[in-house]
């Protein structure tokens, strides 16, 4: 079940409108989510709002352009996201925040973190994808079914549209076919009424506009991200289920060997969803980087 929200925005300077939510007190620390592909700023429980909030923590998460109700932005690139954050934090008169990015989700909050420094004191990263995804040392260990869909994105741009159309039509359906792609763990993980609602609302969210901006999400994750991970001087925190087959291991030890600052926890037993299963761990990891001692 999704928490309780008050769906806020603000306006851009080209116009497009930016919908947000917070969760937790306003003088909690700043904490900015990315949500993943599908995913919204309904991507979380009630109980992840309700831990986020006991530990102190004011939880932002923006719909990235194009997902739920933010306004599209066609033809946006990857270095187009953190501009937008920067309005909406100028907006929300917090000059520092953590950031937080899962999955595909991670490429946007790389990319904050190397565009925004001086906006966020730390980086953290769950089940995230990496740069360089179709190299062979890492298309090679991605499951097949996520290998193809990254593979035909690059390779068939507009058969790939149609592909995504077509996961447009039937939510539920679309949600079981990518339950059935994860990790037997994962797959048992996903029968939480709860983690299974938020999945569900998450894709919903997606596909409401059509298929536009899941496409330039795929698209921008396999072209050139116009950065160098090494540039991101942040302190970063990697967190990686050792069970995912969708984002599997391999590309977080080769984030953890790209970043400067960076620490990686591997969790015995976890997959893809470890952002579901992990959060409080997650989230008092952020912590003791916000708070030390």
């Amino acid at each position: 079940m999704n928490p309780p929200e008050r769906v806020e925005s603000v306006t851009l300077p080209d116009g497009r409108r930016l919908a947000y939510v917070c969760h937790g007190d306003k003088g909690g620390i700043p904490l900015l989510l990315c949500h993943g592909t599908p995913g919204s700023r309904r991507c979380i429980t009630t109980a992840m709002a309700e831990q986020a909030s006991q530990q102190g923590f004011r939880l932002i998460i923006p719909d990235r352009p194009g997902y739920g109700l933010s306004d599209p932005h066609p033809g946006s690139g990857l270095l187009d996201w953190p501009r937008d954050v920067d309005h909406l934090l100028a907006g929300l008169d917090i000059p520092h925040a953590h950031l937080l990015g899962y999955s595909l989700g991670g490429m946007h909050a790389l990319a904050c973190a190397w565009a925004l420094p001086y906006r966020f004191k730390s980086l953290t990263l769950v089940e995230s994808l990496a740069p360089n995804l179709l190299d062979d040392s890492l298309a090679n260990i991605m499951s097949p079914t996520v290998r193809n869909i990254l593979m035909l994105a690059s390779s068939q741009p507009l058969e790939f549209r149609t592909a995504m159309t077509a996961l447009t039509e039937d939510v539920d359906q679309t949600l079981d076919l990518m339950l059935s792609s994860y990790s037997l763990q994962d797959q048992a993980t996903g029968t939480d009424p709860a983690i299974r609602a938020a999945h569900r609302t998450a894709i919903q969210d997606t596909v409401s506009r059509g298929e536009g901006a899941l496409v330039e999400d795929y698209l921008n994750s396999v072209a050139s991200w116009g950065f160098s991970l090494t540039d991101i001087a942040l302190p970063t925190r990697i967190w990686q289920g050792l069970e995912d087959i969708n984002t599997p291991p391999a590309l977080a030890e080769y984030l953890a060997a790209q970043l400067p600052n960076a620490q990686l926890t591997r969790l015995s037993g976890e997959g893809h969803l470890a952002f579901y299963s992990s959060w409080k761990a997650i989230c008092a990891g952020i912590k003791t980087i916000a708070e030390p001692g």
